[in-house]
């Protein structure tokens, strides 16, 4: 997840599952996988904000969205300041990995520690990535913190948290989407 991703499309669709969650008395935990904004054009689908038609599913969260998705600054921050997720408790530390392969490994276990921490009490975890789950196993490999990696997720079934992580198709052509989801 990056800041400049705050109000797109996705998270509407995002955002509205974890409020159907929270109204099931589900106690919510958000790890956004929080990586550095950058200058690419990833982020902007925000055009459903200014039609309107997708206001009737949950016009509170449409709302919501609508006056933070178009600020310079939005940042993550701006969804759990909005009071939307209700009492979800959020883990934010931006993942920051510098050096070589295995120091970043290593800071990335350190972060992960931290996450598990932060995220102790909730029921259930909900994994932010900017790109869904690491399929190579490469977990030193540059920009592998923009996936969640499989032992993550195992981690946190294994304290007994149900956990759903976000993936989208994105530029995956139909049979790699395929691959992919057999593969999650």
């Amino acid at each position: 997840m990056k800041n400049q991703y705050v109000g797109d499309i996705g998270d509407y669709g995002k955002y509205a599952l974890l409020r159907s969650f929270i109204k099931a008395n589900v106690r919510v935990g958000v790890n956004w996988y929080l990586t550095e904004s950058d200058t690419s054009t990833d982020g902007k689908i925000t055009g459903y904000l200014k039609k309107g038609e997708m206001r009737q599913f949950d016009p509170p969260l449409f709302d919501t969205l609508t006056g933070i998705a178009f600020h310079l600054d939005k940042s993550v921050a701006d969804i759990r300041n909005s009071g939307i997720l209700g009492d979800t408790v959020f883990f934010d530390e931006e993942m920051l990995f510098t050096g070589k392969p295995l120091e970043r490994e290593s800071q990335r276990k350190v972060w992960f520690d931290r996450s598990k921490d932060a995220l102790s009490l909730p029921e259930l975890i909900f994994m932010d990535p900017d790109n869904g789950l690491l399929v190579s196993g490469k977990t030193t490999r540059r920009g592998a913190e923009k996936y969640v990696l499989p032992e993550e997720v195992e981690s946190h079934f294994r304290m007994g948290k149900n956990v759903v992580y976000y993936c989208h198709k994105g530029r995956r052509k139909e049979e790699a989407w395929k691959d992919y989801k057999d593969f999650m």
